[in-house]
């Protein structure tokens, strides 16, 4: 990078802060937004909402294939004042920012089964 660029970039991070302060949104770091870790086959979704309610889900994947995931836990959190809020509603788990292997994804699972729960991924889009 150029000097030119660094200080512009460093010029305008307080006017980015302010602007998600402001709208009550912090910056994504890497802890908020959900990841998959392939060591363990396992997904992990910071913040979901559920209704009004908000837990913290991880999946493990079960079939690679098909790309289903059982529910390995389910922990209720603190309503997260984050953009990359996942959403549960009507069999649809939405993932608006996963991380995994290093790109950035758009995802959408259908439940598949409810005892155990299993979902399915519908689609998942690539996020710029």
């Amino acid at each position: 990078m150029s000097i030119n660029t660094l200080a512009t970039i460093s010029e305008t991070i307080l006017i980015r802060v302010a602007v998600l302060d402001t709208f009550i949104i912090n910056p994504v770091s890497s802890s908020d937004r959900a990841s998959f870790d392939d060591a363990n086959q396992e997904l992990t979704v910071t913040a979901v909402r559920v209704g009004e309610v908000y837990h913290k889900v991880i999946l493990n994947l079960i079939d690679a294939t098909d790309l289903v995931f059982e529910v390995g836990s389910v922990i209720s959190t603190e309503p997260p004042n984050i953009s990359s809020t996942g959403l549960y509603k009507n069999g649809i788990l939405t993932v608006p920012l996963l991380l995994a292997l290093k790109d950035r994804y758009v995802i959408s699972f259908s439940l598949k089964s409810e005892n155990p729960v299993h979902f399915r991924v519908v689609s998942a889009e690539p996020v710029p």
